[in-house]
């Protein structure tokens, strides 16, 4: 690909694109390529933590704008080390913007095999501040995009991060929106629920009734009680 490249641009060429597009992570990645094709072997030759300079931050601009086949291009050629350094490191960034489903898919998959616990953490505290936002009375606007992140996170969180989202603090996020009878986000989570967090969320929903009895609520159970008998 290099030898390729290289025949298609000559020195001239290459000083003119390095004044014009100079500074930015991509540009940059590939332009020093086609300067140097030496460059390509040095570039991944790191075994430290961290890869080079230039390939960390083309590789986090990649995941951060969705690019998905840079991500995956980049991923296979560096280490195992250095797959987990810059996933966790731009983790949250990728869950705040909420945009890169296919970037997001894949690092979930990955890195949910190497550090499920350090990553349902970092994703806890973006799924949990959006589900805040949703639920205190905020701005449509607001609501909206508070709401997409959400339905964004639980549609693009691979099986095992997803369960952990949902079940988090004792199942808080689905309680919180029990409590504040909140239909729209009530409903999100019980479409992404399985049969036995089913049954715990069931149990934590008999529990608040026994306490403090209405009929509002006994109707929210009623929801959690369809969606049980659907899928079992």
């Amino acid at each position: 690909m290099v030898d390729y490249l290289e025949s298609e641009f000559d020195k001239i060429r290459l000083r003119a694109f390095k004044r014009r597009l100079a500074g930015h992570p991509l540009y940059d990645f590939w332009l020093e390529i086609l300067t140097d094709k030496t460059r390509w072997e040095k570039m991944f030759a790191s075994d430290g933590l961290a890869p080079t300079q230039m390939v960390s931050l083309v590789f986090q601009w990649a995941m951060i704008n969705g690019y998905f086949e840079m991500v995956k291009f980049l991923w296979g050629k560096v280490t195992d080390a250095q797959r987990e350094y810059i996933g966790m490191l731009q983790w949250r960034k990728v869950c705040f913007k909420a945009k890169a489903g296919e970037v997001m898919k894949f690092l979930c998959g990955e890195l949910c095999q190497v550090n499920a616990v350090g990553l349902a953490r970092i994703t806890w505290n973006t799924f949990y501040t959006a589900l805040h936002f949703t639920l205190h009375e905020p701005t449509p606007s607001e609501r909206s995009d508070n709401m997409r992140k959400l339905e964004f996170l639980l549609a693009n969180c691979c099986p095992t991060l997803r369960a952990a989202m949902l079940a988090a603090e004792n199942y808080r996020g689905l309680t919180d929106a029990f409590l504040y009878k909140d239909n729209e986000t009530f409903n999100l989570f019980l479409e992404h629920l399985n049969v036995k967090q089913l049954r715990h969320a069931r149990e934590l929903v008999d529990r608040v009734i026994d306490r403090k009895p209405s009929d509002e609520l006994k109707w929210f159970r009623q929801l959690l009680m369809r969606r049980q008998v659907t899928i079992e």
